[in-house]
């Protein structure tokens, strides 16, 4: 009996020793340390250690790197509380989890996996598992993220429908930042694969994780709770998201990301939605409700937003491959003294083309068109009101609508319109328009077919229906009052105009019915 308490007396001093003393925890370091370097393919280290150890621990200046340095996790400090039962039990089951500092890495170079799957790559000479072993029950409670950074970086490739001349084009246009998404050279490349990565970027990183799963053999995903979380997210190129305050549940595995009802917070705006990030691809889907939604605050979803404004909206964004499309539907926007109500829709590749839009706007100026639009390019400068429904790209955009463009130079016209136009290269085209002028003003007509020397003024009024465009020929049937300083004139019948080009004089082919026409004007 003496012998025996002497034993468990000695194992009890062992126990404080190297639980409560600086030497203790050195020697309990290096063999934490060899363990864990021993099971990786890759470097690990660890500063120092602190805590009593058998509850739980802290480690200072922790490391963990594939076999060629590059990082995979870095931290000032990692702290956390542990059941022995629970690790004899093979099961990693931690609780107040604390992550001071991290920067974490995840790399998946073309043509390779992912780096903490080759980092902790299970040993193929070994004797098969009979059954689930360490690591296969990894669960964190109870988890906070403090100051930390996240880096993805996925295998990006130019699409494979282009011709090689084309794909190179892609590639010098991605990596100079032509294009949203942050492609840059890979460190590393395998079989053959193009070495591009695209990377996303999360910065200042504070979270609180109730639950976070990485394995369990039940599970076919993993599953992160977030009570709150605080970042600047760089999912494409800059601007950056600032996101205050976001909550909800995550699903992801070694491709994707997912989420369903998750509401966030930034600066000027409340958000909420669902939605899922592919990591190999970078295809996006988000359906998000936005009330109040500030436009400054979504520019990271579509950088040609104005840097003010907003009001409430349902949107939806939906990018896969070079082919991005945003819908917003019910929206109720103010941007200075434009308002905008309705839906819009637009799909933006190599070009632009509208669609689901059906709107009403006043004071909608040319140059907020010009922002939104890339590539457009307003014939005139003024202020548009009214209602359209649009659909089809600029060069030939179907149309419904009613509007009226005030023209600082020109004075005020409106038109109804129904029909098919476009626009491209200073020309305005036209296909079966059917036309309503109430009023137009001439000097518009006469600054948009510019070239054109028509000596009158005033305004039109009436109906026609123009094929054509303003480069070449336009041509249509019409019925139309013109008024000019007193005189008036009323026409009914078939008209066509070639406007001057090269030097060649303008040409004109009439068909009309006068009642009257003033003979001032002719």
């Amino acid at each position: 009996v003496t012998v025996l308490l002497g034993i468990v007396a000695l194992a009890g001093i062992v126990v404080v020793v190297l639980t409560s003393t600086e030497w203790g925890h050195e020697r309990v370091r290096r063999i934490a340390l060899s363990q864990l370097q021993s099971h990786i393919h890759g470097k690990a280290s660890i500063g120092k250690l602190s805590g009593n150890l058998l509850t739980g621990l802290t480690v200072h200046d922790l490391s963990i790197s594939d076999s060629t340095g590059e990082p995979f996790i870095a931290a000032q400090e990692v702290s956390a509380r542990y059941a022995l039962g629970a690790l004899i039990g093979k099961k990693i089951w931690l609780e107040d989890v604390r992550l001071v500092r991290p920067l974490i890495v995840l790399d998946r170079p073309p043509g390779g996996k992912w780096n903490y799957q080759r980092i902790f790559q299970s040993d193929t000479t070994s004797q098969p598992s009979t059954g689930p072993g360490f690591g296969s029950w990894i669960r964190l409670e109870n988890v906070t993220l403090v100051d930390g950074d996240l880096l993805v970086k996925t295998p990006w490739a130019p699409s494979a429908g282009l011709s090689p001349v084309a794909r190179d084009s892609a590639v010098r246009a991605a990596l100079s930042g032509q294009g949203r998404a942050m492609v840059v050279p890979a460190t590393r490349s395998y079989g053959g694969a193009p070495p591009y990565q695209k990377q996303v970027e999360l910065r200042s990183l504070n979270a609180s994780l109730p639950m976070l799963r990485l394995a369990d053999p039940n599970e076919k995903n993993r599953y992160a709770e977030v009570a709150s979380l605080q970042m600047t997210a760089l999912p494409f190129r800059p601007p950056a998201a600032v996101v205050t305050d976001m909550r909800g549940n995550f699903n992801f595995n070694n491709d994707s990301l997912w989420w369903r009802g998750i509401r966030a917070a930034m600066p000027n705006s409340r958000v909420s939605g669902d939605g899922s990030y592919a990591l190999s691809s970078g295809d996006m889907v988000l359906t998000l409700r936005g009330a109040p939604a500030a436009l400054p605050d979504l520019r990271w979803l579509y950088p040609r937003l104005p840097s003010e404004g907003g009001g409430s909206v349902d949107f939806a964004m939906r990018w896969k491959g070079t082919v991005q499309d945003y819908v917003a539907k019910n929206a109720d926007l103010a941007i200075g003294k434009t308002t905008v109500k309705g839906d819009f829709g637009i799909t933006m590749s190599d070009t632009f083309a509208l669609h689901d839009t059906n709107l009403r706007f006043a004071n909608f100026d040319t140059r907020l068109a010009e922002q939104l639009i890339a590539g457009f390019k307003s014939p005139r400068r003024g202020s548009l009101s009214g209602r359209a429904a649009l659909s089809g790209g600029k060069n030939a955009l179907r149309v419904d609508g009613d509007v009226a463009f005030a023209d600082a130079a020109t004075g005020t016209s409106q038109v109804a319109a129904v029909g098919e136009v476009g626009f491209g290269a200073g020309t305005v085209r036209a296909n079966n328009l059917r036309l309503r002028l109430h009023p137009v003003q001439v000097e518009l007509a006469k600054a948009l077919a510019s070239g054109l020397q028509i000596p009158v003024s005033g305004v039109v009024t009436g109906t026609a229906t123009v094929t054509g465009d303003t480069r070449t020929r336009l041509a249509g049937n019409l019925d139309i009052a013109h008024d000019d300083r007193g005189n008036h004139s009323q026409l009914t019948g078939t008209a066509a105009v070639r406007l001057p080009r090269g030097g060649a004089a303008p040409w004109m082919d009439v068909n009309v019915v006068a009642r009257p026409i003033s003979l001032a004007e002719v």
